[in-house]
């Protein structure tokens, strides 16, 4: 691919022989006829470009260039870094630069009257033309963070071609957000030669990264910490009656706790281009009788941060709004009014990733679809994705033709942002366990892809290989190309986080033939670099293998340590409870992962399911039985899944504490159109429940030999929730079946 970012891009080449010339030669035999000139009083975007170019122009040639700051340039041979804003030979070409004034990135790549121009309307866009030019014209490549996934072509020459192209991103803010401070620095410079625009931070090596970025200023922010007890009793919480310490998210109704937070953000508002605050993540809420007067509870966090947007915009009124929706705020507010908002994070963490988010096969992805339409009419949308917080580890995840087709579904609905998270993790002992190894490819392709939502992703894979693998590009290509076919085919869905790998292993990866036949294209692989005269290139290349052989080991590894089926239990056709003693014992889990001290049986009767539940050691529930109308759900509770099976993805979920408090929803949705029954006695020998779910509730009746997929865990510490449970396993892939007798 010898255009990467005209692949990657919607480029408008065009060329008239009265503007764009051809036949300058860059450098020669490590000699160089150019400087590079930026402006005289140039700001970090484009002092920073100008870095960047002239330390790859050093390593692909050996030539040196010159930086110059100047606001005055020769007729010829200068490449010249800037944007309208700060660039006086900029601003004087721009109409034939096809630059215009506006306040959202524009890229300009020109050969003109022997300069070439790497401009912008903003300074930001200067710096991106120049990665384009980067990348399409010298072939450098930065496919991973870290020295070892720089790629700068060896070039003896260059001669500069006629240039003539224009982007403008259709993405406008795009984020890969750093989870953990490992390798920090390595990921604040890899991010910007992604185009990456709304993820840096400032730096620790005399560089602030966060100048190359929108300035956003936002996060988890509106919240009290437990020291600040004593000095603001009042801005926090109510809980069970009284200001509480553990209510961090603050009393949304107290005028103290607003002017509290706008102090608090006020220096940083004052230069911010778009703020997002937050309340504190899956924290209690206050329960105070101001805060209770608004019922809906997304609508409480949206009245209040409109209050809070109105003081900040005394300190800075030009700054854009962002809102996140997420938690019990992820549901459009029961507002008439949202146009103050400029636009709203949707959290996807509700959404399948085996599938595209536009997939009408795809039952979990149409109710989130759906949801996020509502906020599309309310303001316009953006994306806040998990896609790489699915397993409680790092995993290979070849999900890159789903998310493809899904950014195209999100810039065809107008996005103005999409973002996912970028969880970083470093092993000293084994660089192979590395989350940006893991993930190098996927890490990349979506990077690509919200930069160019039409980028070919076969294409981008086939200059990964290339570059990555050398002579053994073919085979695997092959390799990343079946592995992504067998990820496309999974029986199931993905989504949440921190689910265990082996629901989605013996989907995935499961048949013996595929392990062969990968292993097998690794060898050939090999063998074709083995052809590589030079040592240190096979060295490279092969290593580079060695990840995508323990990167297949680690699923297959999942597979071997968990040998076990399915759980399968048949449940008897009875007549009453009565009969309790001939229902069925299921397997139950203690928090998702231990045996749980408690019995949970089911049995059927013609009209409903039957589930009773037996915890005999009150040591687990006595100091925190809960209420019979839990708003927090910070006490011990049985959290109950049930999927039909019906290829709907439609799954129900509920949870009861031992006070006898009930939460039922329909998967992500707070939609409770199915009948639960529940009886709960507490007494001093343990905690008891009685659950009925009657078919017509849920539009089905089981026939004889039917299964049904179920989920039932013991939570002894509660959810530390947000006012109703935070839904803490949704992987319906590691679920065991219920068979009806």
């Amino acid at each position: 691919m010898k255009h990467l970012a005209s692949n990657l891009a919607l480029s408008v080449c065009c060329l008239a022989a009265s503007s764009v010339q051809a036949g300058h030669m860059l450098f020669k035999d490590g000699k160089i006829d150019y400087n590079i000139y930026i402006s005289a009083n140039p700001e970090e975007p484009e002092s920073y470009a100008a870095e960047e170019l002239q330390g790859a122009i050093l390593k692909i040639s050996g030539a040196e260039i010159k930086i110059i700051k100047s606001d005055t340039i020769p007729a010829k041979n200068a490449i010249v870094i800037g944007s309208i804003k700060t660039t006086p030979a900029v601003k004087a070409v721009a109409e034939r630069l096809k630059l215009a004034n506006k306040n959202y990135e524009e890229l300009a790549v020109y050969n003109l009257d022997g300069n070439l121009y790497l401009a912008g309307n903003i300074p930001r866009a200067a710096l991106y033309s120049t990665y384009s030019f980067l990348q399409n014209q010298l072939g450098v490549r930065w496919f991973w963070f870290g020295d070892d996934g720089e790629f700068m072509p060896q070039k003896e020459s260059f001669e500069i071609p006629s240039l003539s192209w224009n982007y403008v991103p259709p993405i406008k803010f795009r984020a890969l957000d750093p989870c953990g401070s490992q390798g920090f620095l390595q990921v604040q410079e890899w991010l910007p030669r992604q185009f990456i625009n709304s993820s840096a931070r400032s730096g620790g090596n005399g560089k602030d990264y966060s100048k190359l970025s929108i300035n956003l200023v936002g996060g988890h922010c509106i919240r009290m910490f437990e020291n600040e007890f004593e000095q603001y009793p009042d801005c926090f919480g109510i809980l069970n009656g009284k200001r509480d310490p553990k209510v961090m998210a603050g009393c949304w109704s107290s005028p103290k706790f607003l002017d509290l937070m706008a102090n608090k953000l006020k220096e940083k508002i004052a230069v911010a281009e778009v703020i997002e605050p937050f309340p504190a993540d899956a924290t209690m809420r206050c329960e105070c009788e101001e805060c209770a007067k608004i019922k809906d509870h997304s609508a409480r966090w949206f009245v209040f941060y409109e209050k809070l947007v109105k003081e900040l915009k005394k300190i800075n009124p030009n700054f854009s709004v962002a809102a996140l929706a997420y938690q019990e705020y992820r549901y459009v507010p029961e507002m008439a009014d949202l146009s103050w908002i400029d636009y709203v994070d949707y959290c996807g963490y509700n959404f399948c990733y085996v599938h595209a988010l536009n997939d009408p096969k795809c039952g979990i992805n149409r109710l989130a679809l759906n949801e996020l339409k509502k906020w599309s009419e309310k303001t316009k949308p953006a994306v806040y994705g998990y896609e790489f917080d699915s397993f409680g580890c790092a995993y290979y995840m070849p999900l890159w033709n789903s998310m493809s087709q899904s950014i195209k579904c999100l810039r065809d609905m107008g996005a103005v942002r999409i973002k996912t998270e970028q969880p970083i993790s470093i092993n000293k002992e084994n660089p192979y366990l590395n989350t940006n190894y893991i993930h190098r490819l996927a890490y990349y392709l979506y990077c690509m892809m919200i930069w160019n939502p039409d980028a070919d992703v076969n294409e981008l894979i086939a200059d990964f290989c290339n570059y990555v693998y050398g002579p053994g590009a073919k085979q695997m290509l092959e390799y990343h190309q079946t592995m992504a076919k067998a990820w496309d085919k999974i029986n199931g869905h993905i989504t949440y986080f921190k689910a265990r790998p082996e629901g989605t292993a013996k989907f995935f990866v499961s048949t013996t033939p595929l392990e062969n036949n990968m292993h097998k294209l690794f060898d050939d692989a090999e063998k074709a670099i083995d052809t590589e005269r030079d040592a240190a290139k096979r060295l490279r290349w092969k290593h580079n293998i060695m990840q995508d052989r323990i990167n297949l080991s680690n699923w297959i590894n999942v597979l071997l340590k968990n040998p076990r089926k399915i759980p399968e239990v048949k449940i008897p056709l009875l007549n009453s409870i009565d009969e309790l003693a001939q229902a069925a014992v299921l397997p139950q889990s203690c928090d998702g992962k231990n045996p749980a001290p408690s019995e949970m049986k089911a049995y059927w009767t013609k009209d409903a399911l039957h589930i009773s539940f037996a915890c005999n050691n009150p040591e687990i529930i006595k100091n925190n039985p809960g209420t019979p109308e839990s708003k927090n759900w910070g006490s011990s509770s049985i959290e109950f899944f049930l999927d039909l099976c019906d290829d709907s993805a439609y799954y129900q979920f509920a949870v009861i504490n031992p006070a006898g408090a009930l939460y039922k929803a329909n998967a992500f949705t707070r939609i409770p159109d199915f009948k639960l029954n529940v009886k709960t006695r507490l007494d001093e020998s343990g905690w008891y429940v009685d659950m009925e779910i009657p078919f017509a509730s849920l539009g089905k009746t089981p026939k004889k030999g039917e299964k049904w997929r179920i989920v039932s865990m013991l939570h002894t510490k509660g959810f530390h929730s947000t006012g109703f449970p935070l839904c803490a396993f949704h992987d319906m892939n590691s679920a065991g079946y219920i068979v009806f007798e």
